[in-house]
């Protein structure tokens, strides 16, 4: 299988040298420190709480003109890590996504050691990319693995359910690739028809989805309509953002009904609604500033609830990960000097009161290097007696170090 992947990625440039070979990439290394409830920790002694984990991403890009018309494009992660052997478990670890949902199959992930044992050390792959792309001149056709993401809200997107960022992860720079069929007709100069079939495990119809959105620039404004079937559920999504008075606003919402059609349909499935509107302000040229408001039906009011939405449709499969209903994330960047950038964003449970803080601070050391130190910081009731009080009391806290070198 490895020699399969290097085969994969060294395959523009064996065959099309001559015709335009781009190939880039970077090399990150994450030093990251978890403090974990105690309640989290169970069978363990208490001075465990701090559990340390490294992790160096070198990613591979490369991508060739096979013609005028066709390009392909191929992108491959190895990663080195060096962990505590409970973090191996995936225990300690917050809400989110299956990142391999959305692929009909893939190269084992983790080459060494045995994906069974819960050791210190592993060596881990991603085939990330690997896509071809004709562009004619009344569509673009895209086969293969690759990135699709929709939606203008800054923290939270209710559309964007095929491979979403958490809340609190720290490389969002590269969106996970899902293998599917895509075609992008544009529509005047702005406006664009995007529609797609997305393979999911095994190529099995459950696991599959399928999408259509339309987006137009009308009245100042870029609006998206956007429908997506997937694992037998119906989504339907609207987005609107535009300039206002200075400062830039969205609106992004989906409705989802679940079990809508398949084998399971059912006519009385629960229905839930996710939307997220915000606004965005720069406060002269060095500080910036959003604040969002997240509302999910699929979430409740009262923690003592939450243990009882893990297992339900919108978390097991349609990317939920919050817990509550109602959600306040405000948001400040500020270049301090030219070379030293400083973050800071909160996610706010309005139900439990419950935060989640996430300052950062970043130093460009030179031309295309890096370096980056933050933190993300929950505060709330601690667990009692397997009992959530709260959301972010439950999150253990990360410090993370961050160098990245990209060429």
């Amino acid at each position: 299988m490895k020699r399969m992947v290097v085969f994969i990625l060294l395959l523009p440039v064996c065959l099309y040298a001559q015709k335009g070979i781009s190939i880039h990439g970077y090399l990150k290394s994450f030093f990251i420190n978890l403090h974990a409830p105690e309640s989290l920790l169970i069978g363990t002694a208490s001075e465990r709480q701090n559990l340390g984990l490294v992790n160096q991403r070198l990613r591979l890009e490369s991508s060739a003109s096979l013609s005028k018309t066709l390009s392909l494009n191929a992108a491959y992660d190895l990663n080195m890590r060096v962990q505590d052997p409970l973090l191996s478990q995936g225990s300690l670890l917050t809400l989110g996504t299956n990142p391999t949902t959305y692929r009909f199959s893939d190269p084992q992930t983790q080459l060494y050691p045995d994906p069974e044992q819960n050791t210190s050390f592993a060596l881990l792959q991603n085939l990330d990319r690997l896509a071809l792309t004709a562009r004619l001149p009344f569509a673009d056709f895209i086969v293969g693995r690759q990135a699709i993401a929709w939606g203008s809200a800054r923290i939270i997107n209710p559309t964007d359910i095929l491979a979403p960022f958490t809340f609190d992860e720290l490389d969002k720079e590269e969106r996970r690739g899902i293998d599917a069929v895509r075609v992008r007709i544009p529509i005047g100069l702005y406006g664009e028809f995007d529609t797609g079939f997305v393979f999911g495990r095994d190529f099995e119809s459950h696991n599959n989805a399928w999408y259509s959105r339309l987006k137009y620039y009308l009245w100042n404004t870029d609006i998206s309509v956007l429908g997506i079937g997937f694992q037998n559920h119906i989504l339907a999504g609207m987005n609107l953002a535009r300039a206002l008075g200075g400062a830039g606003v969205w609106l992004e919402m989906a409705q989802v009904w679940p079990h809508a059609y398949g084998a399971e349909a059912e006519s009385d499935a629960d229905t839930y609604l996710r939307l997220s509107v915000g606004a965005d302000y720069a406060f002269g040229s060095k500080t910036y500033g959003f604040m969002e408001f997240h509302l999910s039906t699929a979430g409740a009011g009262d923690p003592l609830k939450y243990a009882g939405l893990l297992s339900s449709v919108p978390f097991r499969e349609g990317a939920v990960y919050l817990l509550g209903r109602h959600y306040l994330a405000p948001g400040i960047n500020v270049q301090i000097t030219p070379l030293i950038t400083l973050t800071g964003q909160i996610l706010w449970n309005l139900d439990d009161l419950s935060l989640y803080f996430a300052p950062a601070v970043e130093y460009n050391i030179a031309q295309n290097i890096y370096l980056q130190a933050g933190a993300y910081m929950g505060t709330g009731a601690e667990p009692q007696a397997f009992t959530l009080e709260s959301e972010f009391g439950t999150y253990p806290d990360s410090y993370y170090t961050s160098f990245r070198i990209y060429f």
